[in-house]
């Protein structure tokens, strides 16, 4: 499902041995508010395509990423969205995985372009 979100600021890490990997959290915080010493980038206010699973949990993140990212990215490419071979090679190459533990919803966001 596409829709339209506010900017967010992303607060974390790279995956240890990758550059293209991150975690951490996503916030609504502003950049002057979280403490020094941590990594942080703005994601844009976006278009994004959404999907949302239920009955997930924590260990979703454990799955590897080899596998939970193209079987996120084949869902997209069905709602029509052009995706390129090389994530990296968009001008917004961010896939975002929020889970809710109290519903166990698992909403994954795939920023589609740029709204500002």
């Amino acid at each position: 499902m596409k829709k339209n979100i506010d900017k967010k600021l992303f607060v974390g890490r790279p995956f240890p041995d990758s550059f293209m990997y991150w975690y951490g959290v996503v916030t609504d915080v502003e950049a002057d508010k979280v403490p020094t010493g941590l990594m942080k980038f703005e994601l844009p206010k976006a278009e994004i395509d959404e999907e949302v699973e239920e009955n997930q949990n924590l260990v979703y993140f454990n799955l590897p990423l080899n596998s939970t990212v193209p079987n996120f990215v084949k869902k997209v490419v069905a709602n029509g969205v052009k995706v390129y071979e090389n994530l990296g090679d968009s001008d917004t190459p961010y896939i975002v995985w929020n889970l809710d533990l109290d519903t166990k919803k698992l909403t994954q966001a795939f920023y589609v372009k740029v709204s500002e």
